[in-house]
């Protein structure tokens, strides 16, 4: 339905389509998207019966963090959406710090990260997986293991 006409939609267009869901934080975005060049957007697929009140309320992290969130109600609404991404033309760098673990990760089979909080594991291991399937097409299946909870 939805669902799996966004995920061909997107994976047509070589972008990968995650469905995520957070043990530890109610109201996350339903999908994320992955993009060429470390592009990461947000989709949010809206029910109709949903008071608006409460939306506004799931989305607002995202918004105070400036990350983009698209709202999907409507089946006919995944080409606008698409074409909105491809329009966007922001783009993640990459900080100094974040370049060796992403190296280390994309040199290694197997591997983990074990850093200090605030230093962007997500992105990093995101930004690798990026490259690893869409530069160097090396991989075709990721496993993610996160905590229930941070203390």
């Amino acid at each position: 339905m939805i669902e799996s006409s966004l995920f061909d939609k997107i994976k047509v267009n070589r972008r990968l389509c995650l469905k995520f869901t957070s043990p530890s934080m109610t109201g996350i975005s339903d999908r994320i998207i992955l993009l060429p060049k470390a592009k990461i957007e947000f989709i949010e697929k809206k029910d109709l019966e949903e008071n608006q009140d409460q939306f506004k309320k799931r989305i607002r992290p995202f918004k105070k963090l400036n990350l983009n969130v698209y709202v999907l109600d409507f089946k006919e609404n995944i080409d606008e959406i698409i074409k909105r991404i491809e329009d966007d033309n922001l783009e993640y760098t990459l900080r100094k710090y974040q370049n060796y673990p992403t190296e280390f990760i994309k040199e290694n089979r197997k591997s983990s990260l074990l850093l200090d909080m605030g230093l962007d594991k997500m992105v990093i291991g995101l930004m690798a997986i990026k490259d690893l399937f869409f530069d160097a097409f090396a991989i075709s299946k990721v496993l993610i293991i996160v905590l229930l909870r941070v203390a």
